[in-house]
């Protein structure tokens, strides 16, 4: 894997990052105009977008510092993205209410077992927001509190994807990655980086690129924004280009 390759990817993202702040800045002027109200599935979505766009960010650092730890943010961001596909799929608030609840019912369990971190009347708090998340859904929380992500990919119609992606960015994100840094046999301890970083920082950057331009031309597609849709293709084109190149 070569820099240069690294370095036309890190141009891209740039690219990337640059026109997903025209998107935001559309859409809010839009929404202000429009005066329109949010629903919460537009809430989730939007705040899953967000989620994306800051993990994005971060792949972003790390990859140019050659970090192999730009694919913990990958995992983030591949993670995001499932949710994002799966509550899109549904034009009502159903599922974007189980998602919300999701999110409610892990700072409950954080404050429920770390009981140092809050008082109990936090716990109260969050208790009480989980069930006035899901009432009138609770046969579909009760399923969905059990069902993994790999369910939910599943039925966004992103099997291969999480197979092959989302899988490949859990390998460094947990102990895998620990191969990494254990010296050889005679090797000295060393402080430098591993020598599969720059491998890994361009994997990830790579995935990061394919997931979040998709993104964003989802975006596109769902405000009529055909201008930027098209400079997104060209980009993704280029990403594509980039990643059969022989750099």
């Amino acid at each position: 894997m070569s820099r240069a390759k690294l370095r036309r990817y890190l141009r891209l993202a740039h690219r990337l990052s640059k026109l997903a702040e025209t998107i935001a800045e559309t859409v809010q002027e839009r929404l202000s105009r429009e005066s329109r109200q949010l629903s919460i599935r537009d809430r989730v979505l939007i705040g899953l977008a967000l989620k994306m766009y800051h993990s994005f960010h971060c792949i972003l650092h790390d990859a140019k510092n050659e970090r192999l730890e730009a694919c913990h943010h990958l995992k983030t961001l591949l993670e995001s993205y499932v949710y994002l596909q799966w509550v899109g799929a549904d034009t009502t608030d159903t599922r974007a209410t189980l998602v919300w609840a999701r999110s409610v019912d892990e700072q409950r369990k954080h404050f429920k077992l770390s009981p140092r971190n809050a008082e109990m009347a936090d716990v109260r708090i969050w208790e009480q927001a989980l069930r006035d998340s899901t009432k009138g859904l609770e046969s579909a929380w009760d399923h969905f509190q059990n069902t993994r992500l790999f369910a939910l990919a599943k039925d966004a119609n992103l099997s291969p994807w999480y197979v092959d992606i989302y899988r490949l960015a859990c390998q460094p994100a947990h102990i895998a990655d620990l191969l990494q840094f254990v010296p050889q046999p005679g090797e000295p301890i060393s402080l430098k980086k591993p020598p599969t970083s720059l491998l890994w920082a361009t994997v990830a950057l790579d995935y990061a690129l394919q997931t979040f331009c998709n993104l964003l031309l989802d975006a596109a597609k769902e405000y009529g924004l055909d201008d930027l849709g098209a400079r997104l293709s060209k980009i993704k084109s280029q990403i594509d280009e980039t990643r059969s190149s022989t750099l």
